[in-house]
C-alpha cells in the first residue's frame, strides 16, 4: 500500500509505503504518552530513567528516519521561534534553584519537540493525520472495552484523600478522567475535520448516485464522533468539553466564512475561550466544586494567586525550567503557600506555571511560538485548505483555552503539548508554499467539473 508522490505537503515519497519508520516513530511517541502519566505518577523529581531513555531511543530513531545524521542542519528546521524558546529555557537552567532537575527536564522537553517535528515532517501531512485518527480510534476502543471489562478500575471510585465529586466519572485506561477527556475531544476534532479521499466526490456525481464508499466513510466518522462525546460526557472533564465544542465552531468558521471574516472571527472564539475558561474557573461551582474547600485534592482559584505573587516578584527570570513544581523541599510554593497548596505537583494554568519558571520573556516567546505564529500563518495562507486549517485552528483553540485551567504549555510530555507540537507541526506542512509542480497540478484540476470543497 502507497501514498501519493508527495504526502500532504511533506517530504516527497514517491510511492513511498503507508508503514514507515516515522510511523512507527509516531506510534510509539503516543504510547508514550499514554503511558507517561502512570510511569510517572508519585515518582522522583528527577523523572523515570526508563521513559528517559525510551524517548532518546525515539529521537535517535526520528533523526536516522529524517536522515538528519547525514545532513544535521535539518535538526535545525524548527520554527525560529521554537528554537528561540528552546534556547531560553536551557539558558534558565543557569539560574534554576535545582540545576540537575531542571537540565532533565528540558532535556526531555527538547527531545519531545525534535521528535514531533522530524517525524511530521518525514511522514507528511496526510500519513501524519491518519496515523494519529487510527491511535485516537484505537484508544477509544480500549477505553470502553476497559469501562465495560473492568469498571472497578476504569471509572473513578471513593478513594481516601481523593475528591469525591470523581466518583463516576469514566476514565478507561487513563489514570484520571481529565487526560480521558483530551483524548476524547482530539478524537472529535480530527474526525470531524479531516475528510477521507473517499468524500472526493463532484456534485454532480453526488447528484446522480451516492457512493456506498462516501456513505461508510461518514457512518464511520459519525459512530467515531457519537461515541467520543458519549465518553467526553461521562468524563465530566468539563475543561475538555467546552474547549471541543469552542474548537469546532473555530473549525466550522474556517470552512464557512472567507478568508478577510476568519481573520476576525477565528481570533474572537480563540480569546473568547481564553475568557471563558477563567470564567469557569472562578465561577462554575460544578467546575471548581472540588477545589473550594482546602481539604479536597487541588484549587485553582487558590493556586493562581501564589504563582502571580511569585511571578511579580520575579518577572524575567523564574525559578529556572521545571524548578517550581514537584522539586522537593527547594520548591518557592513553600515560601508563598503554607496550606494544601504546596503539596500539588502544578498549577493548573500552563501560562502561569511556565511565566514562574522562565519568566515573562519566556513566556511571551512560548506564546508566540505556539499560537500566535500558527494562527497567523494558517489564517493569512493562500494555500491551506479550509479542511485542513479547521482542523489545526480548533485544535490551537482547544489547546489555548485548555491551558488556562491544566498545565500543557512546553511542559515535557504531557498529553495536550504534545498534540499541540503535532499541531504546528502540521500547521508548517499546510502552510508551506506549494511547488511549481504543484501549481501545475491545481491548474490542471481547476479545469475540472466543479467539485465539493477541497480536501487538499
Amino acid at each position: 500500500m502507497t501514498v501519493a508522490a508527495k504526502d500532504g505537503g511533506g517530504r516527497r515519497s514517491g510511492g513511498r509505503p503507508l508503514i514507515i519508520p516515522a510511523v512507527g516513530t509516531l506510534l510509539a511517541l503516543f504510547v508514550l504518552v499514554v503511558l507517561g502519566p502512570a510511569m510517572t505518577n508519585g515518582g522522583p523529581p528527577t523523572g523515570n530513567v526508563v521513559r528517559q531513555a525510551i524517548f532518546t531511543a525515539l529521537l535517535l530513531g526520528a533523526v536516522w528516519a529524517a536522515g538528519a545524521f547525514k545532513q544535521p542542519l535539518k535538526l535545525l528546521k524548527l520554527p525560529v521561534l521554537f528554537l528561540a524558546t528552546i534556547a531560553w529555557c536551557w539558558i534558565s537552567v543557569s539560574w534554576s534553584i535545582v540545576p540537575m532537575i531542571s537540565l532533565r527536564r528540558i532535556l526531555l522537553t527538547t527531545i519531545v519537540i525534535w521528535t514531533v517535528f522530524l517525524v511530521v515532517e518525514d511522514c507528511g501531512y496526510d500519513r501524519t493525520v491518519k496515523v494519529v485518527m487510527a491511535a485516537l480510534f484505537g484508544l477509544l476502543l480500549i477505553n470502553y472495552a476497559a469501562v465495560v471489562v473492568s469498571p472497578e478500575t476504569a471509572i473513578h471510585h471513593l478513594v481516601p484523600g481523593e475528591d469525591k465529586g470523581l466518583v463516576g466519572d469514566w476514565r478507561g485506561v487513563l489514570p484520571q478522567k481529565n487526560f480521558a477527556g483530551a483524548f476524547c475531544a482530539f478524537t472529535i476534532l480530527f474526525f470531524a475535520f479531516s475528510p477521507s479521499r473517499s468524500w472526493r466526490y463532484s456534485l454532480a456525481d453526488l447528484k446522480k448516485k451516492i457512493p456506498r464508499e462516501l456513505i461508510i466513510s461518514l457512518a464511520i466518522r459519525a459512530v467515531t464522533i457519537a461515541a467520543a462525546a458519549f465518553f467526553l460526557f461521562k468524563t465530566e472533564s468539563k475543561t475538555s468539553m467546552g474547549m471541543a465544542a469552542m474548537g469546532l465552531l473555530a473549525g466550522a468558521i474556517f470552512i464557512f466564512l472567507p478568508q478577510r471574516a476568519r481573520m476576525i472571527a477565528v481570533p474572537f472564539v480563540a480569546l473568547s475561550s481564553l475568557a471563558a475558561m477563567l470564567f469557569w474557573a472562578e465561577s462554575w461551582r460544578e467546575s471548581v466544586g472540588p477545589f473550594s474547600k482546602p481539604t479536597d485534592f487541588t484549587g485553582r482559584v487558590q493556586i493562581w494567586p501564589h504563582l502571580v505573587s511569585y511571578i511579580q516578584d520575579h518577572p524575567l527570570t523564574g525559578t529556572g525550567y521545571g524548578a517550581f513544581w514537584n522539586i522537593g523541599d527547594e520548591s518557592p510554593i513553600f515560601e508563598y503557600s503554607k496550606t494544601w497548596v504546596a503539596t500539588l505537583a502544578s498549577g493548573h494554568n500552563g501560562y502561569l506555571d511556565l511565566a514562574a519558571q522562565v519568566g515573562l520573556p519566556g513566556l511571551l516567546l512560548a506564546v508566540m511560538a505556539a499560537f500566535v505564529v500558527p494562527f497567523y500563518k494558517l489564517l493569512t495562507s493562500s494555500t491551506v485548505s479550509p479542511w485542513r486549517g479547521a482542523l489545526l485552528v480548533g485544535m490551537l483553540v482547544f489547546c489555548a483555552g485548555h491551558n488556562m485551567t491544566e498545565s500543557g504549555l512546553f511542559e515535557r510530555d504531557v498529553i495536550v503539548w504534545v498534540f499541540l507540537l503535532i499541531t504546528v507541526a502540521l500547521a508548517e506542512i499546510a502552510t508551506r508554499p506549494p511547488s511549481a509542480a504543484a501549481r501545475t497540478g491545481s491548474r490542471s484540476r481547476s479545469r475540472r467539473k466543479r467539485a465539493l470543497p477541497s480536501f487538499d
